[in-house]
């Protein structure tokens, strides 16, 4: 094997091609003529790999990480040792994923049932919903173990890489000791327990003819009090020693998990943390149990990449298309197209079919304000109102059904009052600028690929940004120090308009000026982690809950369904 072989190897390897793919490619390329045959791969790969680690797989992978924070002025991470200066927890992002998270971060997934590493550390990414309705990643976290304090070091270092920006909601699994460090760190913040981690408990706990009924308290809407009679009824019918515990902790979570106490919160229609899954699925593409931390960094990379070309790809289309209008509100449809994402669109064209279910029954004047009564022709006696204020150029509309709190979208009955007022336009306050084509018209950088091009003037705002944010938190916990601080930046403020320049906006090259704060300082050699003992996650592929059980085959004759007492072949001869 020639030395431009193993480079292009090395490439083809770094891009997440899988090995039995490049010697393809070398085939495609050279015929029959490569030289080298497919176990040379797999045994070249193995000992390139073993090579990239060879002073600790610890100290390679913060190696990258610091090669990652030269090249892009934004890149964070941090981690912690522990006493015999093993590596314990770590957490990184980019500058494009920092970015993401100011328009996207409203709403945070995060999981930490996947172990894709030799030392059986929980990966624990967070994700959220971009503007096309896709995952997008925020920051990546890898633990040793999974008590309170370590998910409150992951959170807090989170939000020091966000700028202290806390996000509105939050979804993540049933774990306990996760649970309880949110409860700490992000007290104001809507929590709810993925719904599929509660599908999969309640299968094992409940016997399957309950299991409808008991998923009404998931998924069905209605009041506190409503709740609490139907499950005062339905524990006094099933409860049974072997679920009686179960149904304890449940109610005890009930806040997290039931719809009667979500409703109304804003979760973009999510339920699950399918988003954290959806990028797990693409890492166990090309991952298993026995990789190393630096392989798994670079694998999380590509599939990250793969990602955000998707992105924008999905922009470029936005941007220069727009669907059909094939609803009665034709004028509406049209301005919706112009407005929202495909993604959101469709989930608008939806509400838009739905308007001809309701009529405008009353409209009530008062002052500027319009109270419409909207009466169902298909549920008797439903009805819902909506708000519309009026104030010159500004307007405000609000419906009583409150779906566009919840999800984001305006809901039919919005688009019913709009079509009965004449209006052909959708007022700004019906589009969220985050489900929009122009959710990140704000940012200020141009993408190349998963990086970006920084100006001087971005690098020197964003290293202010990062040490103004720790100054804030430290800062607001004061009124003393709150004072001294925001009569300093008073007078800066008005010291910097008055004598303020052009500031050069060249294009800052990687190395030049100081680096954020918020990057670790270099501690010395880290020793690898330990493999830990966890609590469990899930093994193979996961299946859905409408998918019907392998039948088990016979050992005589291998045939599903046969009785091994009564086959032949499986008889003693």
């Amino acid at each position: 094997m020639k030395d431009y072989q193993k480079s292009e190897i090395m490439m083809y390897e770094s891009k997440g091609i899988r090995k039995h793919r490049i010697m393809d490619v070398f085939e495609c390329t050279h015929g029959d003529k490569v030289g080298f045959i497919k176990k040379d791969i797999y045994n070249f790969l193995s000992r390139y790999k073993r090579s990239r680690i060879e002073d600790g797989d610890a100290n390679a992978t913060l190696k990258v990480l610091k090669d990652r924070r030269d090249k892009d002025p934004e890149f964070f991470f941090d981690y912690e040792v522990d006493s015999e200066g093993r590596l314990k927890t770590l957490f990184w992002c980019d500058g494009q994923s920092r970015m993401d998270y100011q328009s996207f971060g409203d709403v945070v997934v995060f999981d930490s049932t996947y172990r894709m590493n030799r030392y059986k550390m929980p990966f624990v990414p967070f994700v959220g919903l971009n503007h096309h309705r896709q995952t997008v990643v925020f920051g990546c976290g890898i633990v040793s173990d999974e008590k309170v304090s370590t998910y409150k070091w992951l959170l807090r270092t989170f939000l020091r890489a966000m700028c202290q920006k806390k996000p509105t909601s939050i979804i993540t699994d049933s774990d306990n000791a996760m649970i309880k460090a949110i409860r700490q760190i992000l007290p104001g913040t809507d929590h709810r327990v993925c719904s599929w981690h509660i599908e999969k408990n309640m299968k094992k706990h409940l016997h399957f003819s309950y299991l409808r009924l008991f998923r009404s308290f998931i998924y069905e809407v209605c009041s506190p009090d409503v709740f609490e009679e139907k499950w005062r009824a339905f524990v006094q019918k099933y409860r049974t020693n072997r679920n009686k515990e179960w149904l304890n902790r449940m109610y005890k979570k009930r806040r997290l998990w039931a719809a009667a106490f979500l409703c109304g919160k804003y979760f973009m229609g999510m339920r699950t943390n399918q988003r954290s899954e959806s990028l797990n699925s693409r890492l166990h593409v090309h991952l298993d149990g026995f990789m190393s931390l630096y392989d798994l960094v670079q694998h999380y990379e590509v599939c990250v990449s793969e990602m955000r070309r998707r992105e924008s790809e999905l922009d470029t289309i936005a941007s220069q298309s727009w669907p059909v209008a094939v609803t009665d509100c034709r004028e509406i449809e049209k301005a919706a197209a112009h407005v929202f994402t495909f993604a959101n669109f469709e989930l608008v064209q939806e509400q838009l079919h739905m308007v001809s279910m309701f009529d405008v029954g009353e409209v009530i004047l008062d002052g500027n304000r319009t109270r419409y009564r909207l009466i169902s022709n298909v549920i008797p006696g439903r009805e819902f109102s909506v708000d519309y204020t009026c104030l010159g150029s500004d307007s405000d509309i609000k419906c009583n059904c409150r779906k566009i709190e919840r999800d984001g979208i305006p809901c039919k009955h919005i688009f019913l009052v709009l079509k009965h007022a004449g209006m052909t336009e959708i007022p700004k306050g019906c589009v969220l600028q985050r489900v929009s084509k122009n959710a990140k018209a704000g940012l200020p950088s141009v993408r190349k690929s998963d990086l970006h091009v920084w100006t001087k003037k971005q690098s020197r705002y964003h290293e202010l940004r990062s040490l103004g944010s720790e100054l804030f938190d430290l800062a607001s916990g004061s009124d003393d120090a709150f004072v001294e601080v925001k009569d300093y930046l008073v007078g800066q403020i008005s010291r910097h308009k008055s004598s303020s320049k052009p500031a050069n906006d060249a294009p800052a090259h990687a190395g030049e000026g100081s680096r954020s704060e918020a990057a670790p300082k270099t501690r010395g050699s880290v020793l690898d982690p330990k493999c830990v003992v966890t609590k469990g996650a899930p093994k193979g592929r996961i299946k859905s809950f409408d998918e019907p059980p392998k039948p088990r085959l016979c050992s005589g004759c291998r045939e599903p369904g046969h009785d091994i007492r009564k086959c032949p072949e499986a008889q003693p001869k």
